[in-house]
């Protein structure tokens, strides 16, 4: 129990979440930030983590923090990898993230891989979220290969 438990930890990543899907990442930032070392103790390095690593991404997304965005998507990736099924949709939006946080810094080069494999396996989604989320890896894509050739 406490401000560190699973339960509280929960709460702020679902706040931040939303503060960021509202365009509010700047207030959703110190709020995800602060509660990832205690995340980290409690998740250590396995796919619990992944969510709020994929909040903390889009508020670095959201606030122009590309380098940052890239570091905590390539960990987002990594927590996941290996430890859950190949086509899981996570690693579709790690990898989407990924790409956009290297296209941000004029990386299309680099973001290419990332762009493609998140158009591989974010396809068919069903919720309207899933399906915003298919949208941004074809147009992530397309910007990509765009960007490239």
């Amino acid at each position: 129990s406490g401000a560190d438990s699973r339960g509280a930890l929960e709460q702020q990543d679902r706040l931040a979440g939303a503060l960021v899907k509202l365009g509010r990442a700047k207030e959703a930032l110190p709020l995800i930030e602060s509660s990832l070392p205690a995340w980290r103790k409690v998740a250590g390095t396995s796919p619990d983590l992944a969510e709020p690593l994929a909040v903390l991404t889009r508020a670095y997304l959201g606030t122009q923090q590309f380098s940052k965005a890239q570091t905590t998507a390539e960990e987002f990736f990594i927590v996941l990898h290996g430890k859950v099924p190949a086509d899981d949709r996570r690693l579709g939006e790690a990898q989407l993230d990924w790409a956009q946080s290297l296209l941000a810094q004029n990386q299309p080069r680099e973001a290419l891989p990332h762009a493609e494999l998140a158009a591989k396996l974010l396809t068919n989604g069903q919720a309207p979220q899933a399906k915003q989320l298919d949208l941004a890896a074809k147009k992530a894509l397309a910007e990509t290969q765009s960007a490239v050739h």
